[in-house]
């Protein structure tokens, strides 16, 4: 008996530092001395380990008040690390101070909550503000009006006049010689220019066309990683959120008053959607913005979840919202590629075949528990996800606009289910990961369906808006303002996906396969979405982050070594979004 209480204090002994969190928070000042009217440096960082590869998402209450100080500036950074299985996030966010008069300050402590319930205190610190050196300002500037006066009297009245007037026609003469000068030299780097990239251009479809001859040679791919003495791209791409100036952003907002107009139309219509789909769904908040996201996007979804969770409800329930053609395939073992997008039917009255379309040409296409056909099925709607046609034996038939596949699937642990291709996952847009209903939310679900009312049957739902409205509303999105820094801030996100390590992240271990092109175009175009039903006519980098895990999670591949340490997608989508500046 003794041997089996020794055997079991040794094993919690030995797990204990594997699931045990270190939370800390800290405090620091550049300098503990100032003169009045100088600026300090005041940073909070907080650190918390995660044993068993488990991360959280913790973030830094902002400091309002500093007694003795104005907050002038904030800036905030995150990064998590992975190593082993052992994740440190470190949050971190440096305010700029000017002392208000001269004395001696103590900054506080300050005490912080994590998402356990565990409680950390910072130090405090002293600061000693000392007043301005006396009598500096006033003898410069007495010695500065005594010089001016000395030369204001020895100067002549007369030599001054002529010298202001020659200065002011030296002057004039310099800008008709300068602006002309300008106009010629930047027109001429516009022509040596347009003629690169014709040269360009030519050189590049001549080594296009030496590729296209030379044969295909099948080469395994390489990891791409950082050396040891490469500078991080972290080191030269961080700005600062003042760097992000706003008025970039609202130009369009500004100078086209039609636009905000047609936005808040557009908000309008949004919301009309959301109130009759919130007849017959209760919850789902996420799932609802996401569908409408797509609506808007002109960008599949694919919803994943266990069965019972409202996702054929939801698509049913937005599809009844517009008046436009629904279809909805149940895709079992035993469906047929034909039995999506038709077949060739023999007509012996006519002695003619005749071609039998799918219920693939309709506007909406709900592919329920996509996941369930075998992969021979699920790669018939490539083509029309893809390039929105069909093509049935030897004839193409173009689909009609607008074209939306809602597709479900359950959870791949779930018995007789067949995991998507990655090709066949890339063409979705969204991929929204439902998650079970509150406590509250069930218990009106419950009531719902258990008593004797049609509240939960998708009948009642009324059409808001048609099929030129959704078009209307897509065409609006391409007006949406997308500044250049949001641009690079997709593609940082993109690329560290392939690169992590030139970003400082430590997940080139667990990324086997990383986001293609594609991610950055479809990124780019859920932005500008989210900024459309936000109210806003350009958009943020928050617009990025609100949708990057939905647009990333499914085209970030793991590796094996992610999946032993408990690591999935959602988990390297996160850690980028901390990791990689704005």
């Amino acid at each position: 008996m003794h041997r089996i209480i020794v055997l079991i204090l040794a094993l919690l002994a030995v797990i204990s530092p594997i699931y045990a969190a270190s939370f800390s928070v800290e405090t620091t000042v550049d300098k503990d001395k100032v003169e009045f009217g100088e600026s300090l440096q005041l940073v909070v960082t907080l650190t918390q380990e995660y044993g068993s590869g488990r991360m959280q998402n913790l973030s830094i209450p902002q400091i309002s008040n500093i007694p003795g100080f104005d907050i002038a500036s904030t800036r905030s950074g995150q990064s998590t690390t992975i190593v082993n299985g052992v994740g440190q996030f470190k949050s971190q966010v440096v305010y700029e101070l000017v002392p208000q008069k001269p004395g001696e300050f103590t900054i506080p402590a300050f005490n912080f909550k994590n998402q356990n319930g565990e409680e950390s205190s910072s130090n405090p610190i002293k600061i000693t503000v000392m007043p301005p050196p006396a009598n500096n300002s006033s003898k410069n500037d007495a010695n500065n009006s005594s010089d001016e006066s000395n030369f204001e009297q020895s100067e002549p009245k007369a030599a001054t006049s002529i010298f202001k007037a020659l200065l002011m026609m030296g002057f004039i003469l310099l800008l008709f010689i300068a602006i002309p000068f300008i106009y010629l030299s930047q027109r001429a780097k516009k022509i040596a220019k347009n003629t690169k990239w014709e040269e360009d251009a030519v050189v590049l479809e001549a080594k296009n066309s030496e590729v296209k001859s030379a044969p295909i040679k099948v080469v395994k791919p390489i990891r791409k990683t950082a050396k040891a003495s490469e500078t991080p791209k972290t080191a030269y791409t961080t700005k600062k959120s003042s760097d992000y100036n706003l008025g970039d952003y609202k130009k369009m907002n500004l100078d086209n008053p039609e636009l905000q107009k047609r936005i808040e139309l557009a908000g309008e219509t949004v919301e009309k959607i959301r109130k009759e789909v919130k007849k017959v769904l209760v919850g789902q908040d996420e799932l609802l913005d996401f569908l409408i996201l797509a609506l808007v996007s002109d960008g599949h979804i694919l919803l994943e979840g266990v069965p019972g969770l409202a996702k054929t409800l939801a698509i049913k329930a937005l599809a009844r919202t517009v008046k436009t053609n629904f279809s909805r395939i149940q895709f079992t073992p035993d469906l047929l590629p034909a039995d999506l997008i038709g077949t060739r039917i023999f007509n012996q009255k006519t002695n003619e075949f005749q071609t039998h379309k799918g219920p693939v040409f309709s506007n909406f296409v709900l592919a329920d528990e996509i996941n369930r056909a075998p992969a021979k099925v699920q790669s018939a709607l490539l083509e029309s996800m893809e390039e929105r046609q069909v093509t049935i034996e030897h004839e193409t038939f173009k689909l009609t606009e607008p074209f939306l596949v809602l597709a479900t699937q359950n959870p791949i642990e779930t018995e007789g289910t067949y995991t998507l291709s990655e090709a066949q996952v890339d063409r979705f847009l969204f991929k929204v990961v439902v998650e079970y209903p509150s406590f509250d939310e069930e218990r009106i679900i419950v009531k719902r369906m258990g008593l004797a009312e049609k509240s939960h049957q998708v009948g009642i739902v009324e059409p808001v808006l048609d099929v030129k409205d959704i078009i209307a509303l897509r065409s609006l999105t391409q007006e949406i303002y997308v500044d250049d820094k949001v641009v690079d801030y997709i593609l940082r996100v993109v690329d560290a996906t392939r690169s992590p390590r030139d970003y400082g992240l430590d997940l080139s271990n667990y990324i086997r396969f990383g986001a293609s092109p594609r991610a950055s175009i479809y990124l780019t175009r859920a932005a500008r979405s989210h900024a459309l039903i936000k109210g806003r006519a350009y958009v943020l980098p928050d617009d990025v982050k609100a949708v990057m895990k939905e647009v990333l999670r499914h085209r970030v591949i793991p590796t094996y070594e992610a999946e032993a340490d408990e690591i999935d997608s959602d988990a390297i989508v996160e850690t980028i979004k901390q990791g990689v500046p704005v």
